[in-house]
Formats: structure tokens, C-alpha cells, sequence
């Protein structure tokens, strides 16, 4: 049974270091072990490490990914910064759990857009804010609008001034997390779910969640600006 062999370490939550598979050999009762004097040679001359901001293992926990990844970047983005979290890797790899998670362990979706409103809440003395957001699909490169409906694909234009948008892609308005929530919750049923052999969860497909913000300080006059949250 190789269901338990780890290839992967994590040091100091910064390191991940790639070694060989562990070498076996099997005893004349059939019975599997390991071959500690290849193995020392194996790992040693084989081991490849790249070091990152911040390495999880398989037992860090959403709010350890959702604190060291992205919490950090919310007070910049009320600020009128934008920001991006991306969730890359194989189908069945876990991005939906990440993202999303489930109701007793939310994702980094979910837990940003409480601690998005919990900010904009403490602002509002000196700020007003229009917040407003999307929700899409993309799978096998076709987008489609999971908060509306029609499911008329959508294109991708470059705007003068905008820049890249997708037309036709609607914004909601939204005044407080349960509203973003109900939106999110209602996007999350339209999107494509097809079980793989190693997740029977898996949504094979791409789910781009934008929050816009528009950001009016009371104490300067005619001045907007708009902080993006992807």
C-alpha cells in the first residue's frame, strides 16, 4: 500500500523540499520495508527545494491558508487597491474546497467577504462605499454569467477605458455579507459538477469572483476611487 508514502516536506512554512519516493523491498514472507541504506543515498542526491512566501501541509487548516494567503490584503483593497487570489492546480487537487469550503469550514471566498464588510463597517464614518459583484464561469474556455439566468456565453472585450472586461457579465449590488452570501450560495448551484476518481465534489470548473468597491471620502470632495477584489 503506497497510499501513505510522502514525497513532500514542508520547513519553517517556507521550504518545500521534492525527494524520491522512499526505496522498498519485500522480505520473503512478501511483506513490504524499506531499504534505509538506499534510501539515505536516494534522498540526499535527489531532493530538489523551492522556497515560497508561505508552505502549507496536508494538515494546515482554512483559516491558517485563508490568514497567510489573503486577509492581509483586504484593508489595502477598501482603500482603492486591487488584489488577486488565485487557486491553481489539478482537477480534484482541492481549489473549490479552498475557495469555497463547506459550512463548517469556510473557504477563503467566504471568509473574505465577512472580513471585507467587518472593514468597510468600521469606515463608514469617513467613507461611503458602493460595493457591487460578479460571479463566472469559465469551463472549456466558455464563460458563463452564474448570477444571471441566461446562459448565453459571454466575451471578453478590451475597453478604452476600462481595460480588459467581460461583457455582459452583471454586477449585483450588495450592502452586507448575507447579501454577498445568498449571491455566492445561488452561484455555486448553476455552477458544472462532474466527480473525478478523486473527488467526487469536483466542479471541473474555473468560478472568478470580482467585488468592486467604490470609495467616497467624506472629507474630500468630488474624489472616487475604486478598489477591485478578484
Amino acid at each position: 500500500d503506497f497510499s501513505n508514502i510522502s514525497t513532500i516536506k514542508i520547513s519553517n512554512r517556507e521550504v518545500v523540499s521534492v525527494m524520491d519516493p522512499l526505496e522498498y523491498n519485500y522480505s520473503s514472507e512478501g511483506t513490504m520495508y524499506i531499504n534505509e541504506e538506499k534510501q539515505m543515498t536516494i534522498t540526499k542526491s535527489k531532493e530538489h527545494q523551492f522556497a515560497f512566501d508561505f508552505a502549507f501541509d496536508e494538515k494546515a487548516s482554512q483559516e491558517e491558508v485563508y490568514h497567510y494567503t489573503s486577509e492581509m490584503l483586504l484593508k489595502n483593497v477598501i482603500d482603492g487597491f486591487n488584489a488577486t487570489v488565485l487557486a491553481y492546480g489539478a482537477t480534484g487537487s482541492g481549489k473549490t474546497y479552498t475557495m469555497v469550503g463547506n459550512g463548517e469550514q469556510p473557504g477563503v471566498m467566504i471568509r473574505a467577504i465577512s472580513d471585507l464588510f467587518n472593514l468597510v463597517d468600521k469606515e463608514k464614518k469617513n467613507k461611503n462605499y458602493n460595493i457591487q459583484i460578479s460571479y463566472i464561469e469559465v469551463y472549456n474556455e466558455v464563460l458563463k454569467d452564474l448570477l444571471n439566468s441566461n446562459d448565453n456565453p459571454l466575451s471578453i472585450r478590451t475597453d478604452p477605458s476600462k481595460g480588459i472586461i467581460v461583457m455582459g457579465a452583471e454586477f449585483k449590488t450588495v450592502t452586507n455579507a448575507n447579501d454577498a452570501f445568498r449571491l455566492l450560495i445561488s452561484g455555486n448551484k448553476r455552477r458544472r459538477e462532474e466527480p473525478t476518481v478523486h473527488n467526487e465534489n469536483s466542479s471541473r470548473s474555473h468560478a472568478i469572483l470580482q467585488i468592486n468597491l467604490e470609495i467616497k471620502d467624506n472629507a474630500i470632495e468630488n474624489e472616487i476611487t475604486f478598489g477591485k477584489f478578484i
